[in-house]
């Protein structure tokens, strides 16, 4: 059986937050993306990527889901915040 670990992880952006996309150039310029599936019930896309943003996972287990939360400024600067796992992945 395989120890390795790796760095993935799956977050959500709501299609509102794509409409001004250049502002998540930052965030996303950090995340091997692989995997996006828009959800259009929701309004959602979620996203399954690689990034030294999440944290080490086993290889065999599924990528657990962050809560990314996005915020702007006065001067329009949008930062963003990785909160821990909203669920861990179980394995696949």
């Amino acid at each position: 059986m395989s120890t390795k670990k790796s760095r993935k992880g799956r977050f959500v952006i709501s299609f509102e937050c794509l409409d001004d996309w250049e502002s998540l150039l930052p965030f996303m310029s950090k995340v091997v993306v692989v995997d996006a599936r828009a959800n259009y019930a929701t309004n959602l896309v979620e996203y399954t990527g690689f990034s030294d943003l999440s944290e080490e996972t086993e290889c065999h287990y599924a990528a657990p889901l962050y809560d990314v939360k996005l915020s702007r400024n006065e001067e329009g600067l949008v930062t963003v915040k990785v909160v821990k796992a909203l669920s861990t992945g179980g394995t696949v």
